[in-house]
C-alpha cells in the first residue's frame, strides 16, 4: 500500500505524481507532511495527560481509572475523538508507516503508558497493597497491547460508532485485567 501513497495522494487532488515531487523530496517527506501535525499533537497530549495522572496520589489514580472512558469527556473518549477527527493521518500510521519515522509510533505511545503503569505498580507495592509480583516487562507488554488494539480498530476502517463501541469494550477489558492482576476489587 505504501508504494501507492504518492499515486493515491496525487489522484485525490487531481495532479500528477511528478507535481507532488516538486513539493516533496520523496515519499517519506510526503508521509511526514500528511501525518506529523496530528501524530505529534496526539503524542504530546497523551504524554501530558499520562504525566498528570501519574502525579496523583495512589487512591486518586485508582478512583480515576474506571472513569477514563466516561462520556462525554472521559480521557479515552477525547483521545478517540481526536483520532477520528484526523482519521486519515492515523490510518496512514496504522497501515503504511514502515520505513518512516512513524513506524515506531505505537512503541513511543507504549513507553508513555508503561511509565504510568510502572508508577502505579510501584505505589501499590510501596503501600503493600499489591500481592502479585508484576515486573516492568509485563507492564510494557500490557501497555503495548492497548495501543496495538487501538490501532487495530483504525486499520479495520471502523466507522465512528463502531470504533467507539470497540474502544469502550477494549478499555473495559483492560481495566478489568489491570484490576485483576493488581488485586484491586
Amino acid at each position: 500500500m505504501r508504494r501507492n501513497l504518492t499515486k493515491a495522494v496525487s489522484a485525490s487532488i487531481d495532479v500528477t505524481t511528478g507535481a507532488i515531487y516538486r513539493y516533496y523530496a520523496n515519499k517519506e517527506a510526503l508521509f511526514d507532511a500528511l501525518v506529523s501535525e496530528p501524530a505529534e499533537e496526539f503524542f504530546n497530549e497523551y504524554k501530558t495527560y499520562s504525566e498528570k495522572f501519574s502525579k496523583q496520589e495512589l487512591d486518586r489514580q485508582l478512583t480515576t481509572l474506571p472513569h477514563l472512558a466516561d462520556k462525554p469527556s472521559g480521557e479515552i473518549e477525547v483521545l478517540m475523538k481526536y483520532i477520528y477527527e484526523h482519521y486519515d493521518a492515523f490510518k496512514l500510521i496504522a497501515c503504511c508507516s514502515v520505513g518512516t519515522k512513524y513506524e515506531n509510533y505505537i512503541e513511543r505511545l507504549t513507553e508513555i503508558e508503561t511509565k504510568s503503569g510502572t508508577v502505579l505498580v510501584h505505589l501499590l507495592k510501596k503501600e503493600n497493597r499489591m500481592t502479585v509480583d508484576m515486573d516492568d516487562t509485563l507492564i510494557h507488554i500490557i501497555s503495548n497491547t492497548i495501543f496495538t488494539g487501538i490501532f487495530e480498530i483504525i486499520s479495520h476502517d471502523n466507522n465512528t460508532k463502531d470504533a467507539e463501541k470497540h474502544i469502550n469494550a477494549l478499555y473495559d477489558f483492560y481495566t478489568a485485567g489491570w484490576y485483576e492482576i493488581l488485586g484491586i476489587k
